[in-house]
């Protein structure tokens, strides 16, 4: 039977590019619906479906991916579905609003792309060090091979 589901998301879901996420998994599951960013920091997700898939789809957007990290996703009210809905749509706050929101999304993914890239410096100057050293104790073998071979070479001719 298909039915109408309410529900709220908790947690870091907001400037972190969450309703695209449950949208993406919605269109993925068929099913249909809004999702949109609520006041007091929640996201709130209409959906429509068979039950089992709404179940699937609720298990599915309960995720710590990236910088998402929902702690909950609750039932506030669930209904026959009256069949509003064509597609899974992300609703909108005003143009302002929005670009804020991406905005600070964008600023907190380039903050984390330089704390990893400051990591990978730091690793390669480790493995840099790391080779130089080997290096040096190749041209040390190296050096005392061919002061072998030298002194080899000249018994051989004596």
């Amino acid at each position: 039977m298909k039915m109408r589901v309410v529900l709220q998301a908790v947690g870091e879901v907001q400037k972190v590019g969450y309703r695209d996420f449950v949208q993406k998994a919605a269109r993925k599951l068929g099913v249909v619906g809004t999702v949109e960013n609520m006041r007091d920091g929640s996201v709130q997700i209409v959906c429509e479906g068979e039950e089992a898939v709404i179940g699937k789809f609720q298990k599915a957007i309960k995720v710590k991916k990236d910088f998402i990290d929902v702690e909950n996703v609750s039932v506030v009210k669930t209904v026959k579905a009256a069949g509003k809905f064509k597609y899974f749509e992300i609703k909108y706050g005003s143009t302002a609003e929005e670009i804020g929101d991406r905005m600070g999304a964008g600023i907190l993914y380039m903050g984390a792309t330089r704390d990893e890239v400051k990591s990978m410096h730091s690793g390669l100057k480790d493995g840099f060090k790391e080779t130089k050293e080997g290096l040096n104790q190749v041209k040390i073998e190296v050096k005392s091979m061919h002061s072998g071979l030298k002194d080899g070479f000249k018994e051989t001719k004596e």
